[in-house]
């Protein structure tokens, strides 16, 4: 029975892949602006872009659109990134730059292909141990946040070509501490600055 339920799980895994796979081989095709347009095909969006919609939440039909390789959110009111994110097996690039985020979502660090992960311009306070989850993670973007904590974990990102914490306050040894967790990735910094953290 336990073989049984091994080969089921193996099998939903490959098929996976495959779905993913061929989302991204047909992700350039066409860009969404409009979620109404996207739900008349919703199998056929792999790239969706709401920027400057004035969302104050993630709209529920974009969970509808399985297949999404793309998701940008940018300019908008976001307080949160809803646990749901997490479902979306084939995203690779999540921006959601300029909202109201406070913090880093749980639901993110279920995107296990997630290549580049744009909060920028938020109020995030802490990158927590769960980044490392991120395995495939290329690009982070975090700059004009007021980061005070930066978790070890960073070190595990061993495909993290750029991290950009330009424009958060750090101090030397902050500086310091996250180019030695990433000594083979482009960290971009601003000026250290004689600050200290409550």
């Amino acid at each position: 029975m336990k073989l049984l339920a091994i080969f089921i799980l193996l099998l939903l895994s490959v098929t996976s892949i495959a779905q993913c796979e061929e989302a991204i081989g047909r992700s350039k095709l066409k860009k969404y602006t409009s979620l109404e347009q996207a739900m008349l095909e919703p199998d056929s969006v792999f790239y969706l872009d709401l920027s400057r919609s004035k969302l104050k939440q993630v709209p529920q039909d974009v969970y509808a659109l399985n297949n999404l390789v793309v998701l940008i959110l940018d300019r908008n009111k976001l307080t949160e990134i809803p646990e749901n994110i997490g479902n979306f097996r084939c995203l690779k690039v999540l921006s959601a730059e300029k909202n109201k985020l406070e913090q880093i979502d749980n639901g993110i660090f279920r995107l296990k292909n997630l290549e580049k992960l744009n909060l920028s311009n938020n109020q995030i306070r802490v990158i927590p141990a769960q980044i490392g989850r991120l395995s495939n993670l290329v690009s982070l973007e975090l700059w004009s946040n007021i980061i005070a904590e930066y978790a070890p974990e960073l070190a595990t990102l061993s495909k993290l070509e750029k991290l950009d914490l330009l424009n958060n306050q750090m101090t030397v040894p902050e500086q310091e501490m996250v180019k030695t967790f990433l000594p083979d990735t482009e960290i971009i910094l601003s000026p250290p600055c004689n600050c200290s953290f409550d």
